[in-house]
């Protein structure tokens, strides 16, 4: 695979995370004050970091993995 495609992916993955990020900061349907579900907020933003972690050592590497 190359950096590209690996890039797209990663890119792919974010979106995907933003939308369950999403969900989980809505306010909660039955108690007031408190959002749906902070874990799984926290947890998306981890992995959110996780994958700009990712993108960045992409770019270190330059093109296709070559430095």
């Amino acid at each position: 695979m190359t950096n590209s495609e690996l890039r797209a992916k990663l890119l792919q993955a974010q979106a995907l995370l933003s939308g369950v990020y999403s969900w989980a900061s809505q306010p909660h349907i039955k108690y007031t004050g408190m959002e749906m579900n902070d874990s799984i907020q926290r947890y998306m933003s981890s992995a959110d970091s996780c994958i700009d972690d990712a993108l960045e050592e992409l770019d270190r590497r330059g093109v296709d993995g070559c430095v």
